[in-house]
């Protein structure tokens, strides 16, 4: 399998890195860091630990995430964006409906 083909590995950072980002996505040799905010409008300093993440990471460091439950798509910091779950799961589509509720994580654990 080529290293573009090769698919992606989601690992928690917990064991591997200082920084305490929640996911990080891993293919070959580029790293992506994953933090996920109950808030709408995060700021600066809700990417602390994507920032260190991404200093520490230097050029294997693609980028980070920051998932928020907001409307808006906005970079935080260099190489670090804010976006709504919804949106990078469900690319294209319109926010949940009114009503709408998460489903219950600790079933799946």
């Amino acid at each position: 399998m080529t290293k573009s083909s090769r698919r992606p590995d989601l690992t928690t950072p917990s064991t591997i890195w200082t920084c305490a980002v929640d996911f990080v996505i891993e293919r070959g040799s580029d790293l992506i860091g994953i933090e996920v905010k109950a808030a709408s409008r995060p700021g600066y300093a809700a990417a602390s630990h994507l920032r260190t993440f991404r200093d520490e990471c230097g050029d294997a460091g693609r980028g980070c995430l920051l998932l928020q439950t907001g409307d808006h798509v906005e970079w935080l910091a260099p190489r670090i964006l804010a976006a709504p779950w919804w949106r990078v799961l469900r690319a294209g589509s319109a926010p949940p409906r009114a009503g709408w509720s998460p489903p219950d994580w600790r079933r799946y654990g």
